[in-house]
């Protein structure tokens, strides 16, 4: 058997390591060297372990880390994933936050609609503007359950708004809103299932 040259060279079996009961007593120096400076490696942390091991107020320089596991109820696959929770700004994207706590006051998209027939949809901005260019009646097939906005309607030169095509079941009298033809008059729409509600 061979004198081994690195810690990856030895066996948790006695027999199997160097030197061998035929080797000359001459180089029991060279085993003595050997595995002293197994031991360094051991002192160093220099040794590559492939058995699970736990690090204390160790620094990992450049790690590459295959699988994170949490108790075996978390895994982040390896790739190019983004962990949330940085100090960095991140977006999201079709996430669902379960009781989230908003630390300040939330920004919301404002969005211009402009037409006569426009589609009304939250998702383009939980605010939207819309300045009349003339009688119009909007639609709203996109929508969703669980979502409202605000409408700010500017009807300055006193055009009509027609419902009909989305309908609203208004809460306030059961009727449309009259609209000011001076500045805005805000409306909020939300639907609820099937049904759109809206007040001004």
């Amino acid at each position: 058997m061979a004198l081994p040259t690195s810690i990856s060279d030895l066996s948790t079996t006695a027999a199997n390591n160097y030197p061998a009961g035929a080797d000359a007593p001459s180089v029991l120096d060279d085993t003595i060297r050997a595995h002293a400076s197994f031991i360094a490696e051991l002192r160093d942390g220099a040794v590559s372990l492939t058995d699970t091991q736990t690090l204390t107020n160790k620094t990992l320089t450049a790690p590459v880390i295959a699988t994170i596991s949490n108790g075996g109820t978390v895994t982040i696959p390896s790739g190019t994933e983004t962990l949330v929770g940085r100090a960095t700004t991140d977006t999201l994207t079709n996430k669902t936050l379960t009781n989230p706590a908003l630390i300040g006051a939330p920004v919301e998209d404002i969005f211009a609609i402009t037409g006569t027939a426009p589609s009304l949809d939250p998702a383009n901005g939980t605010i939207q503007t819309w300045t009349l260019s003339g009688n119009s009646t909007p639609t709203a097939a996109s929508f969703a359950t669980g979502t409202s906005m605000l409408l700010m309607i500017d009807d300055g030169s006193a055009y009509t708004v027609t419902w009909t095509s989305i309908p609203v079941v208004w809460l306030n009298g059961g009727v449309a809103p009259s609209l000011a033809v001076a500045g805005y008059t805000p409306v909020v729409l939300w639907k609820v299932g099937s049904t759109i509600y809206g007040r001004a």
